[in-house]
């Protein structure tokens, strides 16, 4: 199948590739917490309960995951979690940090525009 990805997907995936290292530091302290906040301001999801306290049997996918830190929460609560995205630099650091904090209960990361990932 040729790829069909938008003209802008390249200079998308290449900016954030260029930014990559900069999120490693941010990625690690949230992979490494049990308590989840939300966005810039750090909104705890106590406060917010975006998510569902038990997901046990449920099937999630994150796209545009990045660094993969909210699949991995999901995943806590016992979903079970495709993450995805198109900036390898991101998934490594992803892949690196699913082996190290929660062996066994961690998304599968998948970088999109290249292959296909089969449903849930």
């Amino acid at each position: 199948m040729k790829d069909q990805s938008p003209e802008y997907l390249q200079g998308n995936i290449d900016a954030w590739q260029k930014k990559a290292a900069d999120y490693v530091s941010s990625a690690e302290e949230a992979w490494a917490s049990d308590h989840p906040s939300w966005g810039i301001w750090e909104i705890p999801e106590s406060s917010t309960r975006l998510l569902p306290e038990d997901m046990s049997g449920m099937n999630a996918i994150e796209l545009g995951c990045g660094t993969a830190y909210v699949s991995a929460w999901l995943c806590r609560r016992g979903a079970k979690v495709v993450a995805i995205d198109p900036t390898p630099g991101q998934l490594a650091t992803a892949r690196r940090l699913q082996k190290k904090q929660r062996p066994g209960r961690t998304p599968n990361g998948q970088r999109s525009g290249r292959q296909r990932k089969p449903g849930l």
